[in-house]
């Protein structure tokens, strides 16, 4: 049996990692950041359908300091990387969400280097793909980059083009024979485990809520984050997808309002507040003087976006269930967590 360490096994998309690296029969290893997660990542595999945790273990690791990371990587084959820094308001000192992610992607693969880890998976983001372009660049692929120092650029999604970055750096100039994989992921939605959301569920159940009475007109790509766990491990095991990019996306980049529009006919009356109109341009950029959400959308509003999806279907065999699913999937699940 191979072992695999996930980082941030409490996280939305660590988590679904977890579950599906548990179910494909690996003995799984995951980082978390305290003890006080070991109880609640229990609780998110239990929801997941798995209550026999023999071939789990937990080891308390920060990205931001050395301490508990030998000990996670001892005796490991493979490690899926998606643990990342996040925060929920743009900080105003963008150092404080880039450097944790830079040094901490580098900790982890200089001791996956080693400790003769086989590859590791790197969660990136589609931030590092599509965003901060002119508006005539309408089509995108993994051979592109979004460039960093452009000032629609946020500090979250500058912090995953760096921190790649310096990865295919190290896998450059490194003398192991470490392998890397990177997965760059549009808009994660799907179930969820526990109650602590991510930003892309949190828009939904602003939606469901009817915190969100009109739509801003930005297009986005959608991916369900059980498809995405298994993209891990499909990137983890294939040998040809050393040394690849791969766009994690269900669809073609969808206005906002027609999530909503899909959401309405997943639910019926369970969906009577998602919006059904579109936030006129200018009113977006009225509440960005004062709403720095509203702020970092300005530079999407009627961006026309199209992604290159084949590398994942023709390289990985991997087939997306569709955006109707995910979308019941996701608003059922903060219905049974109570959170709607």
């Amino acid at each position: 049996m191979k072992t695999v360490l996930v980082t941030g096994g409490s996280g939305f998309v660590g988590s679904h990692c977890l579950a599906a690296a548990l179910k494909g029969g690996f003995i799984v290893k995951t980082t978390i950041r305290s003890k006080e997660k070991i109880a609640i990542v229990k609780e998110m595999l239990s929801h997941a359908g798995i209550d026999d945790l023999t071939n789990v273990s937990f080891h308390i690791a920060d990205l931001k300091y050395d301490d508990g990371w030998e000990e996670a990587m001892k005796d490991v084959d493979y490690v899926l990387h998606v643990a990342s820094p996040f925060s929920s308001k743009s900080p105003t000192d963008e150092e404080k969400v880039t450097k944790p992610s830079i040094e901490g992607t580098l900790r982890v693969l200089k001791l996956a280097s080693d400790f003769d880890v086989k590859r590791v998976v790197l969660t990136s983001s589609f931030g590092a793909i599509g965003y901060g372009h002119p508006r005539s660049k309408k089509f995108f692929t993994e051979n592109d980059w979004s460039p960093s120092d452009s000032k629609d650029i946020s500090s979250y999604i500058k912090s995953k083009i760096e921190a790649e970055k310096m990865a295919w750096q190290f896998i450059k100039e490194s003398e192991s024979n470490l392998q890397l994989t990177v997965i760059n992921p549009v808009g994660i939605f799907g179930p969820i485990l526990g109650k602590n959301l991510s930003s892309s569920i949190q828009l939904i159940q602003g939606m469901l809520q009817g915190k969100i009475p009109a739509t801003p007109k930005v297009n986005f790509g959608v991916v369900d984050v059980r498809d995405l766990a298994q993209l891990h491990i499909k990137a983890m095991l294939a040998p040809n997808a050393q040394g690849q990019r791969i766009i994690a996306s269900a669809t073609d980049c969808l206005p906002m309002i027609v999530t909503a529009k899909t959401l309405r006919q997943c639910l019926g009356a369970q969906a009577d507040k998602v919006p059904k109109k579109q936030l006129p341009d200018w009113f977006v950029k009225l509440l960005s003087l004062v709403n720095q959400q509203m702020k970092e959308l300005v530079p999407e509003l009627g961006r026309e976006k199209h992604l290159d999806r084949k590398k994942a279907v023709e390289l990985l065999d991997w087939h997306p269930r569709p955006i109707e699913e995910t979308l019941y999937d996701t608003a059922k699940s903060l219905f049974n967590f109570g959170l709607v």
